[in-house]
Order: structure tokens, then C-alpha cells, then sequence
């Protein structure tokens, strides 16, 4: 058992009647935390010609010391990993990134959505499950409209299981992009787009963005149901998607430069992928002592994280300069 210890600085708002004083104090609480329960962490998905990737960590003590030189600790491995449509299934190969032949790289890095560094290699090394024949031109196990997949992973004699649907993909009625309000950020631009949103009510999509070819990143919002605009067409904006290697830009963030050439990724995805990216950009997007704790919601039975399938569309914006 770890002992931790904290300082809370209190502003206690009291009013003293003799003397009309306010005053402020300290206090020290002792906290004895047990150590926390050790469980898996899965990061999994499946699109529409694409074969699976999953990733498979352990969590860390949220009052644990970090050695972010050691990252890599902290992934899985050996674990049997099996993905089925009902019908056919195929048994996961691990890969490490700086395992990976220097001519298959940038193929790896379109699979994943992420952007080589300026040496040519991947900015983290990052272990992943996918299938075996992933370097042999098309593989053989990919996904594919309308089928359920499941997911089971054996590793010492623990079991996690899940499944996701891989849904008809929703195509934008049209994208281009407005300037700037301020006319002094004349070379920033906000994404705009237009969609006709089928009926029946039920519907969840999730969104990423890729700008000049540098991996697809989603926004800090990136989720949305169909509640308010099911069956109706209607424009709207869409935040440039965030790469949490970049520092973050306030005058910046969301819009788009003059000259790029932008993809949008529009997924539509089944209500457990909207529910755990939903809560999980919540949480992400509250701090603070007073905040309120958020629950993740999670589709892995047995762990923590999501196996989801994204039925994706991909549209194109060259913005003139």
C-alpha cells in the first residue's frame, strides 16, 4: 500500500461576527490509496477495405510514477488475438514499428493515419495487432459492409471479448471553406460541409481530418448523433482535426491554411464507438477541483477501451490560395 500525500489550500468564506475579518487556511490530508487493480487496455478498429489494427496496453496507476521513456512497458504482448465475421476469422500478428522494413513504412503510416517524421520514421514506436499478410499487396481479411465483427484476446490465461458493426458509410453533399472573420488571419480558412442525413433516427458518426498528407487526426469534439437533424439537410463547420504532437495554437486551431488540401474522414459508427469516444472527449475536456467525474464507457468485456468499426467516407478540398 502507497501513502500519498496532499495540500489543499481552502478559501474559507467566513465571516468572523467580532472581528468582520475573512480568513484562508491550509490543511494536510493524508490519503492511504491501495494500488489499483491492473487491467487491458484494447484500441481496435475496422473499416470498409482495411484490414484490423489493435493495439493491447495495461493501464498505469493514475498516482504511479511515469517513465514516458518506458512507454513501450506498458504494451501487451503474446497475446492471442482473433477477429471473426461470423464466418471467416483470422488470428492477429504483433508488429513493432521500428521492426518494420524502412520500404513498407509509409504504407504502415496510411493504415494508421499518422505522419512520418523528417528522418522517415515514426515519431513513437507503437506495437500493434494486425493480420499476417498485411505486407503481401491486399490481404485477405478485411472489413465489410453490413457484417458484425467480433473480437476475442487470450493472453495468460485472461479472456476479453467484444463486437462492433461495420455500417453503410454516409457521403457529404458537398465541402468548401469561408475565410476568417478577422481580415488581419487572412490566410485562415474554417472548413464548412453539407450533409443530407438519412432517415431512420439512429445514427452516430465520428470525424477526422488530414491536412497536406500528415496523418488523420479527429477533433477535440469529433463525435455526433443525429438527434436534432435526423432526415434533414443542414450545414455546418468542422474543427481541423488536432495532432497532440503539435503545441496548441488558440488563434489557429480548428481552421485550415490557404493552399492546403484537406480529406475529410466521415465515419458513421454503431452507438458503443459514440458512447465511449463521447464520454471518453467529456472527460478529456473537464479539469479542475470542482469538476465531476466521468465514466468512460468501454465495448470490451473483461478490459477497458473500444473495438469499433468505422464505415467511412473520404471527400477531397484543394483550398486555393
Amino acid at each position: 500500500m502507497k501513502r500519498k500525500y496532499f495540500n489543499i489550500s481552502i478559501l474559507a468564506g467566513i465571516s468572523l461576527v467580532l472581528t468582520g475579518l475573512w480568513t484562508g487556511c491550509t490543511t494536510d490530508i493524508t490519503l492511504d490509496l491501495p494500488d489499483p487493480e491492473q487491467k487491458y487496455v484494447v484500441e481496435g478498429s475496422i473499416e470498409p477495405g482495411m484490414p484490423p489494427f489493435l493495439t493491447l496496453t495495461s493501464t498505469v496507476p493514475f498516482y504511479g510514477e511515469i517513465n514516458f521513456n518506458e512507454l513501450d512497458n506498458y504494451y501487451v504482448h503474446d497475446a492471442e488475438v482473433i477477429v471473426s465475421d461470423g464466418v471467416n476469422s483470422v488470428t492477429l500478428v504483433e508488429y513493432c514499428l521500428s521492426e518494420i522494413p524502412e520500404e513498407l513504412k509509409p504504407l504502415v503510416a496510411e493504415f494508421l493515419g499518422i505522419a512520418l517524421d523528417t528522418s522517415g520514421d515514426f515519431p513513437v514506436d507503437i506495437c500493434l495487432y494486425t493480420v499476417p499478410d498485411i505486407f503481401a499487396g491486399t490481404p485477405a481479411f478485411v472489413g465489410e459492409i453490413g457484417k458484425t465483427y467480433s473480437l476475442t484476446i487470450n493472453h495468460n490465461g485472461n479472456t476479453l471479448t467484444s463486437s462492433t458493426s461495420l455500417m453503410e458509410p454516409v457521403h457529404m453533399d458537398s465541402l468548401w471553406v469561408e475565410p476568417h472573420d478577422d481580415i488581419e488571419n487572412d490566410s485562415l480558412v474554417r472548413l464548412y460541409v453539407r450533409l443530407s442525413e438519412p432517415e431512420p433516427l439512429g445514427d452516430y458518426y465520428r470525424y477526422f481530418t488530414s491536412r497536406n498528407q500528415e496523418g488523420y487526426y479527429p477533433g477535440f469534439t469529433s463525435v455526433f448523433d443525429d438527434k436534432l437533424v435526423n432526415g434533414i439537410s443542414f450545414t455546418f463547420t468542422l474543427d481541423r482535426g488536432f495532432n497532440p504532437a503539435e503545441e496548441f495554437n488558440q488563434d489557429t486551431y480548428g481552421y485550415f491554411w490557404k493552399g492546403d488540401t484537406v480529406v475529410l474522414k466521415w465515419c458513421r459508427i454503431d452507438y458503443p464507438t459514440f458512447d465511449f469516444w463521447r464520454t471518453l472527449e467529456y472527460d478529456s475536456g473537464t479539469d479542475g477541483p470542482f469538476s465531476s467525474a466521468t465514466i468512460v464507457q468501454t465495448n470490451i468485456n473483461g478490459g477497458l477501451g473500444i473495438w469499433c468499426a468505422y464505415g467511412a467516407a473520404y471527400d477531397t478540398l484543394i483550398i486555393a490560395e
